[in-house]
């Protein structure tokens, strides 16, 4: 396999966690209930934010360094894992098929980084 310069990952990852923060944000408007019993809904917008930030400081890494970026994929890597096992979103999910589906994305955006970092010059 040839190495190259190409990064896909940051395009993924960013919008995954701005989306996930948008829908924390915004559920009512798509007249979404939350289970509300778990945690209050300070939490859920605070975990929103969380989200929202995480998205653009890695895209701002990204920007800033793209050599940087691939520096500190095993730790983008580590919170992603985290994310799947301390998922915020569990609190408030009504159906485990979408922890399923936020756990398969989350582990494709782990295997892509790593990919990416094996094969980067």
């Amino acid at each position: 396999m040839t190495k190259t310069n190409k990064i896909y990952s940051i395009y993924i990852l960013s919008p995954y966690l701005a989306l996930l923060a948008l829908f924390l944000y915004f559920h009512e408007a798509f007249g979404i209930q939350m289970d509300y019993s778990e945690v209050s809904q300070y939490i859920i917008k605070e975990r929103a934010t969380f989200y929202i930030l995480s998205s653009f400081l890695f895209l701002q890494i990204f920007l800033v360094s793209e050599y940087l970026y691939v520096r500190l994929i095993n730790t983008f890597s580590f919170i992603l894992l985290l994310f799947m096992f301390i998922q915020p979103l569990n609190d408030i999910i009504f159906y485990p098929v979408l922890v399923w589906v936020f756990s398969s994305v989350n582990l494709f955006l782990i295997i892509l980084m790593q990919t990416e970092k094996y094969y980067y010059k």
